[in-house]
């Protein structure tokens, strides 16, 4: 598996049009979560078709957000590896007696 550095949360096409939400690592090593309205539905609440917004976290956050997510996601971390293991991540273990 490569490296990821964006990722599609969210994406609805339909007859009233398009919608998405994705996260990206920036260069910087801020977290952005990127969200673009198409269509009639943006076009209803603020009067023009296209309406994107964004919210960024800065880089000393984005460990402290991985760990919640992780502790949120897996309470074992046999579940975590069994995961990480269908993602095809590398990680390594270690076991004491």
């Amino acid at each position: 598996m490569q490296k990821i550095k964006d990722i599609t949360l969210f994406e609805r096409r339909d007859k009233k049009g398009t919608s998405w939400d994705k996260i990206h690592i920036l260069d910087d090593g801020r977290l952005n979560f990127d969200s673009h309205d198409l269509g009639s539905i943006p076009m209803e609440f603020w009067g023009h078709e296209d309406y994107e917004y964004d919210t960024y976290v800065d880089a000393e956050w984005k460990d402290s957000i991985l760990l919640l997510l992780r502790k949120e996601r897996f309470k074992r971390n046999e579940d975590f590896r069994k995961w990480a293991d269908t993602k095809e991540i590398p990680y390594t273990s270690a076991s004491w007696p």
